[in-house]
Parts: structure tokens; sequence; C-alpha cells
């Protein structure tokens, strides 16, 4: 019998899973973050930049007593497990407590994702919100978050997967006074919150009165540009460039092709095949939230990311997680006509 505790036990244990799987990354070659230089600020640019976990979890640390640190290192040194793990992800035994800490933010977050996303889907469905459906849902969106991890991650990934998640559902909501500090928090955690500008203008135009609405619009670009010149500033010193340029060097290179593409990015190109069938009669929230995540996003990562690193559309999921359950459920319906 389906009951509300295997929901959550399912987030849970899937939780964990995904965890694992993000700490684990397929290729070894980039591991999935550099606690220590990201927490201190030392990280070069433009990693640097998405200083909210980070920063919060600083914070954490510089409270708990050096004691505890300590304590800490030497648990795991005197764990032949946890030494173990240690030495094969490359983590620095005497941070130990910091890696602790980042773990719980990991954790929560896909968990918090595990809970919102059935949500989410349910606002534009009328799938039943049933437990039955609410565990195809969460546990299905958890499963294939490993997809994403093929070029291992950073700690602020999961955190932003949540965080933008909230912030589209909240803003479709039309909460506005919860979506304001909401977004600074997307803002601290990563530049492209721009996004939900984006989304804001195009989806909200004539449908609140026009002194709101151009009134909502300067506040959040205005914030926006504060918060990140802001961060951009205090990170000048820094090493690294302002955006990494990887078009010749990965996306044009020899071993580069669409073959790689394919089967690095299979069930994404899925999730969006799924998208646009039956276009037409998708809700206008989520038409728009797709075109103005996608066109960007893709774009820019022909010259500025990997063309096969999914990690980049993690704000794009919850749109796609959507629109493919309209999908289905159409087809569902259309089968039992």
């Amino acid at each position: 019998m389906i009951t509300k505790y295997t929901y959550h036990i399912q987030i849970f244990v899937l939780s964990i899973i995904v965890f694992l799987a993000f700490i684990y990354p397929v290729n070894k070659k980039h591991r999935p973050f550099d606690v220590d230089d990201m927490i201190e600020g030392k990280y070069r640019k433009p990693y640097v930049y998405r200083t909210l976990v980070p920063t919060t979890i600083r914070i954490i640390s510089n409270i708990i007593p050096e004691s505890i640190h300590k304590n800490t290192e030497y648990f795991v040194r005197q764990n032949s497990k946890l030494n173990a793990t240690f030495d094969n992800l490359e983590w620095q035994k005497e941070v130990a407590l910091k890696f602790f800490i980042s773990s719980v933010f990991m954790i929560l977050s896909f968990i918090a994702f595990g809970y919102l996303i059935p949500n989410f889907v349910f606002l534009f469905t009328e799938i039943a919100r049933t437990y039955l459906n609410k565990i195809f849902i969460s546990g299905l969106s958890l499963v294939l978050l490993p997809g994403f991890f093929l070029y291992g991650s950073h700690i602020y990934d999961p955190p932003q997967l949540f965080l933008f998640a909230l912030a589209l559902y909240v803003l479709y909501k039309r909460k506005f006074s919860l979506f304001y500090p909401l977004f600074i928090l997307v803002t601290i955690n990563k530049e492209t919150s721009l996004l939900l500008v984006g989304i804001f203008f195009f989806y909200f135009y004539r449908k609140i009165p026009e002194k709101k609405y151009v009134y909502l619009i300067i506040t959040y670009v205005f914030t926006y540009l504060v918060v990140r010149l802001f961060i951009i500033y205090i990170f000048s010193e820094n090493e690294g460039p302002f955006l990494e340029y990887h078009f010749s060097e990965h996306n044009l290179s020899i071993r580069y092709s669409l073959i790689a593409l394919t089967m690095n990015s299979g069930f994404f190109i899925l999730l969006v095949l799924l998208n646009f069938l039956g276009w037409k009669t998708k809700p206008e929230f989520i038409k728009i939230s797709f075109w103005v995540i996608f066109i960007p996003t893709f774009v820019l990562t022909i010259f500025f990311g990997y063309l096969d690193e999914l990690r980049i559309y993690y704000e794009l999921y919850p749109i796609l997680l959507t629109s493919s359950a309209l999908t289905i459920n159409q087809l569902r319906k259309t089968a039992e006509r």
C-alpha cells in the first residue's frame, strides 16, 4: 500500500543515492567540487562568483569551535572507510568538517527538490495528487539527475536546482513579495537568475497593472546588477577569466561528435522531444520559460561551455519535467479513448 511514509522514505533514499553519484562523477577528470577553496573564496573565476552556498558554509564553519574541526579530522583519519573515501575523492582531511557541512547542503537540496517538483507539475496538469503520482514524479526527477553529472559538479549546483525551481513556482503563483528575496538568493548563487527576469518580462506583460509591471522589472534588474557587480568586485583579484572559452577547445575538437552528444545527453534530448509533442496545448508559462531559458543558455554554451554538459540546464529541468508530464498525460488520455 502506497502511503505518505513510502513517499518520504523514497525521497530520502534516492537523494542519498543521487548525492553519491554527485560526488563520484563518471568522468574522474572532473571532481565534483573543491570545497575548501570555494568556501574560502580562493577558487578561480568564474566559479567563485557563485558564492551563496560557499559563504553560508564558511559562516557556519567559523562559528563551530576549532576543537570540533580537529575532532572531525581525527575521526576521519581513524576510520578506515572514511579515510579511504577521502583519499579516493581527493578531499583534504584537515577540513573534513567543511566537507560534511557541504554534503548536508547537497543532500537537503536534493530532498527539497524531490518534494517541490511534484507540486510544480501539479500546477499545470490534471494529474491526481495521489501519493502514487507524487512518488512517480519525484522518483523520476531524482533518478534522472545523475545524467547531469558527467563532467562533475560544484557545491552550488544542487541548491541552484532547488532554488531556481522554487523561484519558478513562486513566480507562477504571483507571490511577488516572496519572489523578491528568493530572487536575491538565486542571484547570489548564480548569475543565471537573470533568466527569471526574462520570464517575468514576457509572461506577465499585460497580466498585471502596468505600473506594477514596470516597477517590478526595474527592481529586479537593478537588484541583479547591484548584487552581481558587488560579487565581481569582491573576487576581482582571483585567478581565472570572467568567462571560459570552449568553442574550439571542446565543441569543435576532433574527439567531440554528434554521437558523443547523443550518448551523453540522450535522456535530456528525449525530454526535449516530449516537450515539443502537443506544444500548442502547453501552458503559456511553460512555453515562455522554455524559450527564455533554452535559447540564451544554448547560444552561450556554444562559445563558453560544453555542449554535452547538461548541468548548465538545471534551470530548464523543472520545465522539461512538467512539459513531459503534460505530454505523457495527454498520450494516456488518447490511448484510453
